[in-house]
């Protein structure tokens, strides 16, 4: 209720765009509030404040509840301009927690549509609708919603008794891999744990970020979650990457078993046989390549969702090991990372064999139907077809000043401007936190790197992805040693940089050129 006490004992002041107004539950009557209303959204957290101060009370916590076809990016944005111009709002109160409810029993269908929102005003209720239809026309729904979740502190799943056990397993795993920073709760009939989603604390907020900052966190993470994140351009020389060992060989004209004892290389031979194939007895190894012996009655395998024919199953021995979502579902994520400008012309043919919608126009489109895959592409299919989700940062030998922002959803794909690279920004310009200056440096590139913080650096989601052939035809992209000479030349001449890092200092600083 409106500014009930809750079970919590906290009180709540409600903001919501479908209920009468009371003293404390204010309606927003002129459309949605992440656009055309901004503004009456913060009159509206005005008013409760009055509210609760003529009575002499004040809310332990004031809820926004948007709509279904409402942009998180523009709230977080509507707030952060209004706290530059120092809104009286922010005297009481400010943005903290933001919170995305799904419909566990729809997400996927909704992921897998080709639809715009103007298709979709089902998604939206009464006059949201109209709203929709006029601001979000020729916005994709997978857009919107790939927004919805990935700019969010927790991910309710809600209508739990919709789905069974197993496919909310992998809805649960999709989203997590989506927003890896988020805290996944499940709940039925929107009974969620307010105590949770409304009473946590966290050491980070979306609410803080921007859409830079988000990006960050996200590759980050997954990077850090990623079993492999060496790079394996064999010409690259950026220290910053992590390089694997496959640029040297374990081999001669025969090749011969890699006895590195801690190489874990799958493009290695590594041999495990004598004259005598003896088990490995290794307890964590999960190297298909060795001999693991189930023969015994007290080693037989007794996991009810082990596939792995190797195992005998029927008899006492249970494995404990907890199936991540990659080897359960075949989800991934990798991180491309490279420091080298893209051909236009050969990003663009990479892009055409993506599994995206090219023609906004549908009654000349292919009208080629795409589901999330279940697993690696068979047969003549693209290795692009695993990947259900792509976003980061792009740079195009024909933009030499501005990054551009790859995002990739489903059918959709966007590739546009997304602002300056700091390294042509003047110092002055930066932000002036110490904090988040850091963040910038650490986007340049190692000491003698000239571009700056130029870089190519995607984020891939993905379904059974084969990570090495997309980076190669990726790779194919770059520009070549004789195509960097010319990009060197007509980038010298420009002279557009202004910052540079001062790697003498400890930590690394930027300086002005």
């Amino acid at each position: 209720g409106g500014g009930e006490e809750g079970e919590d004992g906290k009180r709540t002041g409600m903001i919501n765009g479908d209920i009468v107004d009371t003293s404390e539950v204010v309606q927003l009557e002129n459309g949605c509030a992440c656009c055309s209303a901004s503004g009456e959204l913060l009159d509206g957290v005005m008013k409760l404040l009055a509210a609760a101060a003529a009575r002499d009370e004040t809310y332990d916590r004031i809820v926004i509840e948007m709509s279904g076809v409402a942009e998180p990016k523009n709230v977080r944005k509507t707030f952060f301009e209004a706290k530059f111009q120092k809104h009286p709002v922010f005297e009481f109160c400010d943005l903290q927690n933001m919170v995305t409810v799904i419909d566990s029993g729809n997400f996927v269908s909704l992921y897998e549509t080709d639809d715009d929102l103007y298709d979709r005003q089902d998604l939206s209720e009464r006059d949201e609708a109209k709203a929709a239809s006029a601001t979000f026309s020729d916005r994709k729904v997978v857009d919107l919603l790939t927004e919805q979740v990935e700019v969010a502190d927790f991910l309710v799943l809600n209508k739990q008794d919709l789905v069974s056990e197993k496919d909310n397993a992998k809805l649960r795993a999709i989203v997590q891999t989506l927003n890896p920073q988020a805290e996944v709760v499940t709940c039925e009939f929107g009974k969620a744990p307010l105590e949770v989603v409304l009473g946590s604390t966290r050491e980070t907020w979306v609410a803080n970020n921007d859409d830079e900052d988000d990006f960050r966190a996200v590759s980050k993470a997954l990077k850090s979650m990623s079993k492999d994140t060496a790079c394996t351009d064999a010409d690259c020389k950026d220290e910053s990457h992590g390089h694997s060992h496959k640029a040297h060989s374990h081999g001669g004209a025969k090749e011969e078993a890699c006895e590195e004892p801690g190489c874990t290389d799958e493009s290695h031979a590594h041999s495990h046989a004598t004259a005598k194939v003896e088990d490995c007895s290794e307890p964590g190894c999960t190297d298909e390549s060795h001999a693991h012996s189930h023969s015994k009655a007290s080693d037989e395998c007794q996991d009810e969702a082990c596939t792995d024919p190797s195992h005998s199953h029927g008899g006492s021995h249970a494995h404990s090991h907890e199936q991540t979502p990659e080897e359960k579902w075949g989800i991934a994520s990798f991180v491309y990372s490279r420091r080298r400008p893209f051909h236009p012309g050969r990003l663009r043919d990479f892009i055409m064999k993506m599994p995206v919608s090219a023609n906004s126009d549908k009654e000349n489109s292919k009208g080629k139907e795409w589901s999330i895959p279940e697993g690696r592409p068979k047969g003549d299919a693209s290795p692009l077809d695993s990947i259900i989700r792509s976003k980061g940062f792009v740079w195009l030998s024909n933009f030499h000043r501005v990054a551009l922002y790859w995002s990739h959803a489903g059918q959709f794909f966007d590739l546009k401007e997304f602002g300056m690279y700091w390294a042509a920004t003047p110092l002055n310009y930066w932000p002036g936190n110490p904090v988040e200056q850091a963040s910038i440096v650490e986007d340049f590139g190692p000491e003698g790197y000239k571009y700056g913080d130029r870089r190519q650096e995607i984020v891939m989601i993905g379904v059974g992805m084969d990570r090495a052939a997309i980076e190669e035809m990726l790779d194919e992209c770059l520009l070549t040693d004789k195509e960097i000479k010319l990009y060197d030349n007509e980038a010298d001449d420009s002279k557009t940089d202004r910052v540079k890092i001062d790697h003498s200092q400890n930590p690394p600083k930027a300086v002005p050129l």
